[in-house]
């Protein structure tokens, strides 16, 4: 998987990265391995295929670590809103959802 992100022909990219966090989680047994690749599918990623797993993430820290999730819920705002402002001509309506229920 990873020599396929490594590669020139991403079409599949984003279904990838997401398998790849879901592994990451699954071999640790918790999601702090996979945020550097959740970070990676909110700053470049379609987010709307996957934003209810990368909820799912946040809400299961926030059970073992509720201040680590807390930052992560941080940083997804802030990704996002950064996301909305650098594409705001061509924001999806979708995206500003998930950026508002974000914050």
């Amino acid at each position: 998987m990873q020599r396929y992100l490594q590669g020139q022909k991403l079409e599949h990219g984003p279904d990838a990265r997401v398998l790849l966090a879901v592994l990451q989680m699954r071999t640790t047994g918790n999601w702090e391995a996979s945020w550097a690749t959740i970070q990676n599918i909110l700053k470049e990623d379609p987010i709307e295929p996957v934003y209810s797993q990368i909820d799912v993430a946040v809400d299961d820290e926030a059970s073992t670590a509720p201040e680590k999730a807390l930052g992560w819920s941080d940083e997804r705002y802030a990704i996002l809103l950064d996301r909305t402002k650098a594409d705001m001509k061509g924001v999806s309506p979708s995206l500003t959802s998930c950026m508002l229920r974000a914050g």
